[in-house]
């Protein structure tokens, strides 16, 4: 565990060829931000429980995005409880199939992207939203694929489909 790191080096990669990030900054408690150039490559499927439980993280740097053959993302950004809004245009790319838990516990996120929507890759967002308190509203395209498992979605959290 990384429970002093509050800032990564502003050089800081993640190499072209990495595929599994699982659990990378997991329970990183006084990690504030990321570096601007933060990036994900397109190598990584795996972000399982990548900050879960990083309690401090605010925001997240406006080019943020997730690989474009992410395929895991389960509890993602779980107990990322001061994370309050996601960048301008991030988006879940067309590859995701899990992303149960993902922003569960994230009690100040208020705002999603416009743009955000759940993909008809995915099979399972059950919890997604869980105890997102201060989440409100919706984007207007705002959808849920027919056949994705999504149980308790926005449990605790005032926003309705």
């Amino acid at each position: 565990m990384c429970r002093k790191l509050k800032h990564l080096p502003d050089n800081f990669t993640i190499p072209d060829g990495v595929i599994n990030c699982r659990d990378m900054f997991a329970k990183c408690k006084n990690l504030i931000e990321l570096p601007e150039n933060f990036t994900i490559p397109n190598s990584v499927i795996n972000c399982r429980c990548m900050f879960t439980g990083c309690i401090n993280l605010t925001k997240l740097p406006d080019n943020f995005k997730l690989s474009k053959n992410t395929e895991n993302s389960i509890q993602m950004f779980n107990f990322c409880e001061t994370l309050k809004q996601l960048p301008n245009n991030f988006s879940l790319p067309n590859t995701l199939i899990y992303c149960t838990s993902m922003f569960a516990n994230c009690y100040q996120l208020n705002k999603l992207s416009d743009n955000f929507t759940i993909p008809n890759s995915v099979d399972d967002c059950k919890y997604m939203f869980y105890k997102c308190y201060s989440l409100n509203k919706l984007p207007k395209k705002f959808s849920i694929p027919k056949t994705a498992e999504y149980t308790d979605i926005f449990f605790g959290s005032p926003a309705r489909l």
